[in-house]
């Protein structure tokens, strides 16, 4: 009698097990199988697509099963990914404005990095905070601008 052993399939790739909202990372499972059924394992979700590699969007903890020519399943050990949340705010300010005054705007101080931006640029000239949570802003045209702001957390998730 022969004996055939499979191998236990392995995750020899994963394009980042921590990734933000709206990101996609791969998960890749070694091995030449036939068919593979994936599955979150917190709430049992399976993803039966048939190929070794799974796209994921969501927090989890995720596995494997392998399944070659002649019907034989091994599982593969679990991998946790991790999405976090965006960074979300609010501006606060006033929005009405007489061109040449100085305006301060402000967000919630949350340890993020900020960046504040004006567009068009000509339309005012950041004098003070360009890069923290509070911002000020003298107006120099009249009409229309917006008021820009991108806000990096811990994680790397930007907003």
């Amino acid at each position: 009698m022969n004996v055939s052993i499979a191998d236990i399939p392995a995750f020899w790739h994963c394009s980042n097990t921590e990734i933000c909202e709206g990101e996609i990372t791969t998960i890749e499972a070694s091995g030449t199988y036939v068919n593979y059924i994936w599955t979150e394992l917190n709430n049992g979700v399976i993803f039966g697509n048939n190929t070794n590699s799974l796209n994921v969007n969501n927090s989890g903890i995720y596995s494997v099963t392998a399944i070659n020519s002649q019907g034989c399943e091994v599982n593969s050990a679990p991998i946790e990914i991790f999405v976090y949340d965006n960074p979300s705010f609010n501006i606060n300010g006033l929005s009405d404005v007489i061109t040449g005054n100085t305006q301060t705007y402000y967000t919630q101080n949350n340890s993020n990095s900020y960046q504040w931006s004006i567009e068009p640029p000509e339309m005012g000239t950041i004098i003070s905070g360009e890069n923290a949570s509070e911002v000020q802003i003298i107006w120099d045209l009249e009409g229309q601008a917006e008021l820009l702001l991108t806000q990096t957390d811990d994680n790397g998730c930007v907003t």
